[in-house]
């Protein structure tokens, strides 16, 4: 598994062990096909930044709540109902709000970082 990381115009490249199954990251946690709802949880592998290994997690879909993002620059921040998903391991807790499609809006991760979904002032997607 290749990482690759842009961070204020450094790039990063890690390689990291792989192990043919599936591996759910940060911004990509979630079933792709399926719709989130309240009560649902599933177990995956996680690739874990702190360690570089993969581990076991059981991810809950926790409630609803509502969060207000900047998704594009050149507009106002937008408000989303977006579910709360919370996903623990080894003690780290990772926070997650996304659509009911899965697509992941914003995430608090145990390093700190809190990620937020944004699109390109010159995507056309209105």
């Amino acid at each position: 598994l290749d990482i690759k990381v842009s961070i204020g115009g450094e790039t990063f490249n890690e390689r990291l062990p792989y192990d043919n199954d599936v591996i759910s990251s940060y911004f990509n946690p979630f079933p792709m096909g399926s719709r989130l709802r309240e009560g649902q949880q599933w177990k995956t592998k996680f690739l874990d930044p702190l360690s570089g290994q993969t581990k076991g997690v059981t991810i809950k879909v926790v409630g609803r709540e509502t969060i207000e993002l900047t998704v594009r620059p050149d507009r106002p921040p937008v408000r989303f109902n977006a579910f709360k998903v919370v996903t623990e391991y080894d003690g780290n807790t990772l926070n997650a709000w996304a659509t009911e499609d899965g697509v992941v809006l914003k995430e608090e991760t145990p390093l700190g970082y809190t990620l937020v979904y944004r699109e390109d002032a010159g995507d056309d997607q209105s």
